[in-house]
């Protein structure tokens, strides 16, 4: 092995000893930049994707976290003015562990740390303003991790106790939200943030809250924690929203499958009934069979002169003096009454009725279909809208179903960036293996081009053809010798000539053929 590489460099040497001055200079040049090109490819291929680690950063978090990266000689880059540091994107969930786990980034403001270093002589009025900032500070902070929040400002109104008056202040606080790109809050969030905050602040409710965003705009107030828009409470506009969105959503999802995507756009209005009515009713049904509830009876009877029934019969004739009933018999008589009384069981049934509240009042659809979709489909998809939400028309329920030819010029030219955006990456990767190929190529047809310019050295020899190139150097000074020999003895002989045309035969041989005369030597030593 170590004789093949020694020969090669010879070889090497030898080749470029041969080379002329341009030719050398052309190859170091040409080596030089293919080598730089290789270097600069291979960066380019290797270049890593950055993405963002932490932004709206605050300088002394930047500058932390710069250096606790320069530490762990990790790459970065800066963008949004220092605000925002980006790494590689393999590393981005590691490093966000690392530093949260070393507490940062902290935001701007003091929080509790502030108490790190606590102070001997500092004053009562001092620690509550050192403590009131500090938890100022840690809500903006826990508020700040809600994804769509770029930054939150957090101010507390804490009033002095008042021991001897009869008014007590109660704590307020506002909020100031910085959405990312100008998104929203829906009101379970904002309600989440106004809950979180009262609940970090001892004697703070939610109704002594506000909140707004940068652009001014009221997001919760005393009034928004009981009702929202049109009178209605942020949870019954919730629920109309969540019902509405449920039908849309089950009604595109029918209309996908039978048009396609992208052919109908729906939306559900609905009417919603939240008040809640008791009814309470008593209802008396007969029974077939008689249960006795209560009986009563009354027996009356008397014996004896001057008895008298119960007073005779009602009218005049009672009333006139000796005028007798013809009940009467003489001086003695008898009298009796029975009455009997019986109460039954009545059957009765109460019933209390309570109407939930959120039954529908009225609902509104309005489906938009493309153009593509003809009459006929419009008609079934009609028939299949009212059954699948069950469109009552008795309360007023309303289905409107429009074929209209939809703009289709953002979606084709999105469609039209994404393929663009494939295709030059695709271009860029062909690109990148088509130049590495090129320089390859070049680079092996400038140096077979050279090597093909130069002249051809002699074919290395074996100990064995050394010999044979002696022993026949030392033939053809014999034969030499022996011809000037003869020539100066000018004797023409026919043995003479004999040599002389051996002579020019193995000149002839030895130069058009080198293998076939070593041979043809070796034959003639093998016969002496």
């Amino acid at each position: 092995m170590q004789k093949l590489i020694l020969d090669a460099l010879n070889q090497f040497k030898k080749l470029w000893q041969s080379l002329e001055t341009t030719q050398k200079i052309t190859i170091m040049l040409l080596t030089i930049v293919i080598f730089l090109s290789l270097f600069f490819i291979g960066m380019w291929g290797t270049k890593p994707d950055y993405e963002t680690l932490f932004s709206n950063l605050d300088s002394q978090d930047a500058g932390q976290i710069i250096s606790k990266l320069g530490e762990a000689k990790i790459p970065y880059k800066l963008d949004a003015g220092g605000n925002t540091i980006l790494v590689p994107k393999k590393n981005v969930y590691e490093l966000r562990i690392q530093m949260a786990s070393q507490g940062l980034p902290k935001g701007s403001g003091v929080g509790f740390e502030v108490f790190d270093n606590f102070k001997l002589g500092a004053t009562d009025f001092t620690q509550k303003l050192n403590y009131q900032r500090a938890l100022q500070t840690e809500l903006e902070r826990t508020i700040t991790k809600i994804s769509q929040i770029k930054q939150a400002r957090v101010h507390i109104a804490i009033p002095d106790e008042q021991i001897f008056s009869d008014e007590k202040q109660e704590t307020t606080a506002s909020i100031v939200l910085d959405l990312i790109g100008g998104g929203e809050l829906n009101p379970k969030q904002i309600k989440g943030i106004v809950h979180l905050v009262a609940s970090a602040i001892k004697g703070l409710k939610p109704e002594n809250i506000t909140v707004i965003d940068t652009n001014g705009n009221l997001l919760y107030s005393k009034e928004e924690s009981t009702y929202g828009e049109g009178g209605f409470s942020s949870n019954q506009m919730e629920a109309q929203n969540t019902f509405e969105r449920v039908l849309e959503k089950r009604i595109q999802s029918m209309l996908v499958t039978v048009i396609g995507q992208n052919k109908s756009v729906v939306r559900v209005s609905a009417e919603l009934d939240f008040n809640q009515e008791k009814t309470e009713s008593e209802i008396y049904e007969p029974s077939e069979e008689k249960i006795p509830r209560s009986e009563k009876t009354t027996e009356e009877s008397y014996s004896g002169e001057g008895a008298q029934s119960g007073g005779g019969m009602a009218g005049t004739d009672s009333n006139i003096p000796g005028l007798k009933n013809a009940g009467q018999s003489g001086n003695s008589s008898k009298y009796s009454r029975l009455e009997e009384v019986k109460n039954y069981e009545v059957t009765k049934r109460i019933k209390h009725e309570v109407k939930a509240p959120g039954s529908v009042k009225r609902l509104s659809v309005a489906v938009m279909l493309d153009r593509q979709v003809n009459d006929e489909q419009t008609g079934a998809i009609s028939q299949i809208v009212k059954a699948a939400i069950g469109i009552n028309e008795a309360r007023g329920d309303s289905l409107v179903i429009k074929n209209i030819a939809f703009d289709k010029s953002a979606m084709i030219q999105d469609k039209k960036e994404l393929e663009k955006a494939e295709l030059m990456n695709m271009v860029m990767s062909v690109a990148k293996a088509v130049g590495i190929g090129v320089v390859i190529l070049v680079f092996v047809l400038f140096l077979f081009n050279a090597l093909r310019r130069l002249p051809k050295s002699p074919a290395p020899q074996t100990q064995e053809s050394a010999d044979l190139d002696k022993e026949l150097e030392e033939r053809e000074k014999e034969i030499e010798m022996e011809l000037e020999r003869l020539e100066r003895m000018s004797m023409p002989t026919a043995e003479a000539q004999k040599k002389v045309a051996m002579q020019k035969q193995i000149e002839r041989l030895a130069k058009k053929d080198s293998e076939g005369f070593i041979k043809l030597l070796r034959s003639w030593l093998a016969e002496d």
